[in-house]
């Protein structure tokens, strides 16, 4: 419940109401114990809010620190697989090269061959 000043004056009322019931009057020990009394009740309400506040901080940085290594995660993720293709396409082209010289080779050892078979 939500404190504010009329509802701590209204409660306030209210006790010295019931206390001057019979009419004799309310003493100031009563009074002090009354406003003593709301304002242990504002405090109390007050650390509630305070806590809920924390936690609810507390939660949000959580969270903001686990978006943020999510974040790294896909981050490197990504590094992780433009490397494996930048791999990929550096072996597809020794691959290509490796093709060529074998090509060329099987070429000059046929050109070889024929030539020791002409003489």
């Amino acid at each position: 419940m939500p404190y504010t000043a009329h509802s701590l004056v209204n409660k306030l009322e209210e006790g010295i109401k019931e206390e001057d019931s019979d009419g004799k009057g309310v003493s100031h020990e009563f009074m002090i114990y009354l406003l003593k009394q709301q304002l242990l009740q504002y405090i109390s309400y007050l650390i509630t809010i305070i806590i809920t506040s924390l936690r609810t901080c507390i939660i949000n940085q959580h969270l903001e620190r686990t978006i943020a290594a999510l974040e790294w995660k896909q981050i490197i993720e990504y590094g992780k697989a433009k490397i494996k293709s930048n791999y990929m396409k550096m072996q597809e082209r020794h691959i290509a090269n490796l093709e060529k010289v074998l090509e060329t080779s099987r070429i000059s050892h046929e050109k070889l061959r024929n030539r020791l078979t002409s003489l």
